[in-house]
């Protein structure tokens, strides 16, 4: 009796190695014959975005507008260019984007938004109404627009600080680009 228990587990053990010996190189046989060499990361991101276009979870059109300027956190800042951090221009865009690299030359103009004292905004505002109650509103194009409680003047390169709020302007669509030169750089706060 010992000894037939013996061969019945010795053939169990057997069987269960050669039904997992086998298991493993059906799978490895399977996985080879449909593995595609050119199968990388870019191909699969694009498959993901173009079945989520086709169930209308996500709308993403082929000719999505440019971005021609951008609004950041100034997360580093160097001399001749800054670091910011920008959200995610759409719902899949690449993550590696988040982070820009702003250059600024010669060309680049940069101004601050300050706010206006309270005695130029009153005069402003005291202007607008007096226009406002003299204008007809309705339907014209030339009607008087309200004062900002802001104003934009000059400002410096070195007025850009880590921290700060900042529009970025370019002549360039800088949707999938990292790195730009700044047409224009506005700093908010």
């Amino acid at each position: 009796m010992y000894k037939k228990t013996i061969i019945i587990i010795v053939i169990a053990i057997i069987f269960f190695f050669i039904g997992a010996g086998s298991s493993y190189l059906y799978q490895a046989k399977k996985c080879s014959l449909t593995a595609d060499p050119n199968n990388t990361f870019t191909a699969g991101w694009e498959a993901a975005k173009e079945r989520l276009r086709e169930t209308g979870l996500v709308q993403i059109s082929q000719n999505q507008a440019e971005f021609t300027s951008l609004t950041g956190k100034v997360v580093k800042k160097l001399k001749d260019s800054m670091e910011i951090s920008t959200p995610a221009v759409g719902p899949l865009a690449n993550p590696d984007l988040n982070i820009r690299i702003i250059d600024m030359d010669t060309q680049t103009k940069i101004y601050k938004i300050i706010e206006k004292n309270s005695e130029e905004f009153e005069q402003e505002l005291a202007l607008f109404n007096q226009q406002f109650s003299n204008e007809q509103i309705v339907n014209n194009p030339n009607a008087p627009i309200p004062p900002s409680r802001f104003k934009q003047v000059v400002a410096h390169n070195d007025d850009i600080e880590k921290g700060q709020m900042v529009t970025i302007a370019t002549n360039e669509d800088v949707k999938e680009i990292k790195r730009f030169t700044a047409k224009e750089i506005t700093i908010r706060y």
